[in-house]
């Protein structure tokens, strides 16, 4: 028999089991490599939350995979210090959400860092767990609000699906010489626009959950804030106050809180109208903060050295609280504890006020001229940015210590703390630039900067 004959009759014997392989080989590729397209990421929780949409982020450059999923709490109850942890093949990551205090019906988000590396279309799937202080149980909430030491509350829920490109995350920063301001992409640290508002800019705030970032402005008489939409980073509404100066945003965006000179500003997220207005008689007000459960609105009395405090439901001042010799230039609420931080511009100390019962409890040295301050998610630390020093102080919340003075650049102002805690961000105002720090390292890992003689003041965080 010839080599052709045999190689025909081994073709008809066994040339159907060869396409037979070619199709299943086929198949097994167009069903392992192709479903990304098609096969979107999602999660289920118990009935208690709902989780609303889940973002499976790989970074193309480095592989990083970032866990990101919306929720809303379906409890008839608030939930307070929510944590979020992801198991994948049989490991366990710890993440964090925001806000830290969600009312009943209220909306948060968590974001996990996943310790593996992963390419685009890539399958993931495990478990998730949010740990949550359940506010009905605690016998303090109904009297002050406060859900510090209620009981802690596990929900379990999974998640799958294949990777995608991760959320952007936008940072907005102001200039107050220049009637700009600068929008950054915190996925690469680069500048993508750039937006004009009515005059020099000064506080910035802004939601996840809103769409839209508030700009302060006030120069050459021309007073307001201005109105962003973050999707297409254009001025869409201006609203004409007198003179702001910071501003403070509820988690949701429904309201807008703008401190100028001795009159808080109350505003509408709604329709971008003035609602209410409380005029002081003790002070220039200097800053503005927002308790965790939005119950209680800090004021800086930066004339007066005074903390003013307002009740957001009655809109009456319901204390005044001595700070010695300290002009409270800076308020920052802890997320979650009882605590306000501040600190003023004249001295070298940030302080502490307990908002239980009203009384500044401790203070700590920092560098000369403290201008800016923020707080980590977890409550844990606290960053200040040292105007005259041109470092940042980090201090340990739990025994007011310092821990760590970092260099940036030169003249720095605001200090604000990612959504998920990992980069403290620093606006340099003499350098034009914003230092990133990490949380964890309390070191520099990025300068970013700003184009033109841009002169940064405040920043704030959106997503696009």
């Amino acid at each position: 028999m010839s080599k052709a004959q045999s190689a025909v009759e081994f073709l008809i014997t066994y040339g159907w089991a060869l396409i037979l392989l070619i199709i299943v080989l086929s198949l097994l590729y167009f069903f392992l490599q192709i479903p990304q397209k098609t096969t979107a990421p999602t999660c289920q929780f118990q009935q208690a939350l709902l989780c609303t949409d889940l973002n499976l982020g790989t970074y193309v450059s480095t592989g990083g995979t970032v866990l990101t999923f919306y929720m809303n709490n379906q409890q008839t109850y608030p939930l307070s210090n929510p944590r979020a942890t992801a198991s994948y093949s049989n490991n366990n990551y710890s993440g964090s959400c925001y806000p830290t205090y969600v009312p009943a019906g209220g909306r948060f988000m968590c974001q996990v860092s996943l310790g593996i590396t992963s390419k685009l279309g890539q399958f993931l799937g495990g478990s998730i767990y949010i740990a949550a202080n359940n506010c009905g149980l605690s016998s303090g909430f109904l009297a002050t609000g406060n859900c510090t030491g209620a009981p802690v509350e596990t929900f379990m829920g999974e998640y799958s699906g294949h990777t995608e490109a991760p959320i952007s995350f936008y940072a907005y920063v102001s200039d107050n010489t220049n009637a700009l301001v600068y929008v950054i992409n915190l996925g690469n640290n680069t500048v993508t626009n750039t937006i004009g508002i009515p005059a020099v800019g000064y506080g910035v705030a802004a939601s996840p959950f809103s769409g839209f970032v508030y700009v302060a402005y006030n120069g050459g008489g021309v007073r307001g804030v201005a109105v962003i939409n973050t999707s297409t980073h254009t001025v869409v509404n201006t609203i004409t106050i007198g003179g702001p100066k910071e501003l403070a945003l509820s988690p949701y965006g429904s309201y807008l809180y703008a401190d100028s000179g001795n009159t808080l500003y109350t505003i509408s997220g709604t329709n971008d109208t003035v609602i209410n207005t409380l005029t002081s008689a003790c002070c220039s007000m200097q800053s503005v903060s927002l308790s965790p459960n939005g119950r209680y609105i800090f004021l800086g009395g930066h004339s007066s050295n005074t903390i003013e405090i307002v009740n957001s439901k009655s809109y009456a001042i319901s204390n005044s609280v001595s700070t010695g010799s300290v002009q409270p230039y800076w308020l920052v609420s802890a997320p979650y504890s009882s605590y306000l931080y501040f600190i003023g511009d004249t001295t070298t100390t940030a302080s502490v006020m307990n908002t239980n019962n009203d009384v500044v409890t401790n203070s700590v040295s920092v560098g000369a001229n403290p201008e800016g301050i923020s707080v980590t998610p977890d409550g844990n630390l606290e960053f200040v940015s040292n105007q005259g020093a041109s470092t940042v102080s980090v201090i340990n919340t739990t025994n007011n210590v310092v821990v760590k003075t970092i260099t940036v650049g030169s003249n720095p102002q605001g200090s604000q703390t990612s959504l998920f805690g990992t980069y403290t961000y620093v606006t340099n105002q003499n350098s034009g630039s914003v230092s990133v720090i990490n949380t964890s390292s309390f070191t520099v890992v990025n300068t970013i900067t700003l184009p033109g003689a841009a002169r940064p003041y405040g920043i704030a965080f959106a997503i696009h």
